[in-house]
């Protein structure tokens, strides 16, 4: 399988929510002492992700959605942050 097709095939299945499939499933995988290489693992984890519910996928989804609202606060606070400290502090 091409990478532009696991691209393609992880974009219209998920996009982020597959990407954090796909590092936990890796991180589960390794616990149980299999070390794959990224292009086996992308295939393993692209074939399982087909096989899930659309239960598991929401699930994946709005972790999604939880981990970017949460770096977007953490932005803007730091964002608030910098323009606060704009250097006028000694």
């Amino acid at each position: 399988m091409s990478s532009k097709k696991i691209k393609d095939m992880t974009t219209r299945n998920g996009g982020n929510a597959f990407i954090i499939f796909r590092k936990q499933l890796n991180e589960h995988l390794r616990s149980l002492g299999y070390n794959l290489n990224m292009q086996e693992h992308s295939k393993i984890a692209s074939y399982i992700w087909s096989k899930q519910s659309m239960e598991v996928k929401s699930h994946f989804k709005e972790h999604t959605v939880q981990m970017k609202k949460m770096l977007n606060d953490q932005l803007k606070q730091l964002f608030c942050k910098s323009n606060n400290d704009n250097g006028t502090d000694h």
